[in-house]
């Protein structure tokens, strides 16, 4: 692999490499993430390799569901769509997405009832929205540092503008089943 400097400047020559936070995904897949500068902000440029499906599934999902999520609160917000991009002999989609400056839930799982009812608010806007996150885990929410905002950082496995009905009720149930089983799950870890 190339330095991630070259691939940062490769993809956009505004953008300044800050640090790598690449992650290796629940399907054991290796998506480069990167911390850089542009406009004076600090942002996040994530990629997803082109050659697998399941990537080229979740660049697709989380650009939709930015674009229907754009101005929303609780949501990172999408800066650029750079779509696909060719790195050495590799082809990954790109995205610029805003940064949220905290920690995960991973890495530190306290939480409070203001969090936790902002967390219930977010899920409920998406649904209003059409969007079905499908995806909660701590990994995939920031809370500040002083712990009186969250966000959820990814949204590539939404399902967006699902038909109406009973399915639908149910997706949108098992988001706010998963997010409580998930609060109850933190509030015991951090009691023991």
């Amino acid at each position: 692999m190339i330095d991630p400097r070259d691939v940062v400047a490769r993809i956009d020559g505004e953008l300044n490499f800050m640090s790598s936070i690449s992650l290796y995904t629940q399907e054991g897949v290796f998506r480069p993430i990167y911390k850089v500068g542009f406009n004076k902000g600090i942002y996040i440029l994530k990629l997803s390799n082109s050659s697998l499906e399941d990537e080229r599934k979740h660049y697709s999902r989380e650009v939709a569901a930015l674009q229907v999520a754009r101005g929303m609160d609780g949501v990172t917000q999408l800066v650029r769509d750079y779509d696909l991009v060719e790195i050495d002999s590799g082809k990954y989609y790109a995205i610029l997405k805003e940064y949220f400056v905290g920690r995960d839930l991973r890495q530190d799982g306290a939480t409070n009832p203001k969090i936790e009812d902002q967390l219930r608010q977010i899920i409920y806007d998406l649904h209003l929205r059409g969007i079905v996150h499908m995806d909660l885990w701590p990994q995939n929410i920031v809370v500040s540092h002083d712990r009186t905002a969250a966000k959820i950082v990814d949204l590539g496995k939404c399902l967006i503008n699902q038909k109406s009905g009973k399915r639908l009720d149910r997706l949108m149930q098992r988001d706010f089943d998963n997010l409580e089983c998930l609060l109850d799950r933190l509030r015991r870890n951090s009691t023991s």
